[in-house]
């Protein structure tokens, strides 16, 4: 860039410098952080530019072919008389089938929940429901799990077919689960890493949790595919449940457990089998019993500072309980858009709030710059997995 450094407050200060005075500056020096500001969002820009042409140079590096090691072609041996025989290229990257369908489910749930948490254009539709009813926000948690159930399946019996023994797959869930629990825990401490109140519950710990419970069970339980006969007849339609007697056996106890806890156990000051949002609802008189047995066990586990404190149900019922309602990965986008929420040039300010389209074109705008940063690194051949 030419020209002289930009003034804040009568100083000449570098590219760098003056983003830091843009969050100094008082509102008397709004033109001139205007000014300023300009140069600091070419510096994000370059800066965004260039982190992913590094990372499609560092992917290419790692493809490596054997003949790049070796040399693109077996040289001629003394009293060969034979032509050079070009050696054929073998890639050592590992393979891996993809199912198209689950893929395009994913990335459609990815982007639904990027518009949604960035503010879903101020619609309400696109807010979580204050208790009773289901808008798009709600149903972004449960489309991941059900995803992430089909995929643990899906992996589950490819290793099994590829011979790897059920403790070492059972390792690999075990594992994996701590690291979505903790990433989950982690990524809650952004906005307040007081450990006396830190939320732990959330959306990924619950995802980890349900991944390590339903994983550990087929691990052990599941029938490898080399020892599954085709049924015929319609013997066809309950092959799942022929297979998996074992696995529909303990699901139902669970489902049954958590009825039984939900519908039956009595919690003093509240009604038997009491599921509502507390607060105001049925005229008061069960104030203090948000979430019912659910919230009273999240309370007696994990304390009522270390789970959600300002629940959606609070603004309409105007309940004080703190309630952990959650559930909401392409895990690399999930953690990405946490982390620039509320930062340019996925957001900025000010904007007209007095109507939805200036919230809508850049919660769309955060949304579809997520996408084509997803596109580009797959382009690169760049795969963040844990």
């Amino acid at each position: 860039m030419t020209g002289n450094p930009p003034l804040c407050h009568g100083r000449q200060l570098l590219l760098d410098q003056a983003c830091v005075e843009i969050y100094n500056a008082d509102s008397s020096h709004s033109s001139k952080v205007y000014n300023v500001s300009s140069e600091c969002f070419k510096i994000i820009f370059i800066r965004l530019g260039l982190l992913i042409i590094t990372y499609c140079h560092l992917s290419s590096g790692l493809s490596i072919k054997f003949h790049d090691l070796t040399g693109s072609s077996s040289r001629q041996r003394s009293g060969d008389s034979s032509p050079l025989v070009p050696t054929p290229p073998v890639d050592i990257g590992k393979d891996s089938h993809r199912t198209a369908s689950l893929d395009v489910f994913r990335g459609i749930t990815v982007a639904l929940m990027i518009f949604v948490n960035n503010g879903g254009g101020g619609y309400s539709i696109f807010h979580h429901s204050p208790w009773n009813g289901l808008t798009f926000a709600d149903v972004v948690f449960p489309w991941f799990a059900w995803i992430m159930g089909v995929s643990l399946v899906l992996s589950i019996q490819s290793q099994l077919r590829n011979t790897i023994s059920r403790p070492r797959v059972f390792v690999k869930i075990l594992l994996r689960s701590l690291i979505i629990i903790s990433l989950g825990i982690v990524l809650n401490s952004f906005k307040n890493n007081n450990i006396q109140r830190l939320r732990i519950p959330g959306i990924l710990q619950r995802l980890g949790l349900a991944y390590l419970i339903v994983g550990t069970i087929e691990a052990f339980l599941m029938v490898p595919q080399n020892l599954i006969t085709v049924l015929q007849g319609r013997a066809q339609l309950v092959s799942d449940v022929i297979y998996g007697w074992k696995q529909w056996i303990i699901m139902l106890c669970l489902v049954t457990l958590h009825t039984g806890l939900v519908l039956f156990v009595k919690i003093d000051g509240c009604p038997r089998g009491y599921l509502g949002p507390g607060g105001l609802d049925r005229n008061g008189t069960a104030f203090n019993c948000t979430g019912g047995v659910t919230g009273y066990l999240d309370r007696v586990i994990f304390g009522a500072n270390h789970i959600y404190q300002n629940p959606t149900s609070r603004h309409v019922y105007h309940s004080t309980m703190p309630f952990d309602p959650e559930g909401r990965n392409a895990i690399f986008l999930y953690v990405g858009h946490i982390i620039t929420h509320q930062t340019f040039p996925w957001s900025w300010s000010p904007i007209d709030h007095t109507t939805h389209s200036h919230a809508l074109w850049m919660n769309l705008w955060s949304t579809v710059l997520w996408i084509l940063i997803a596109v580009i690194m797959e382009r690169c051949q760049v795969f963040i997995t844990i």
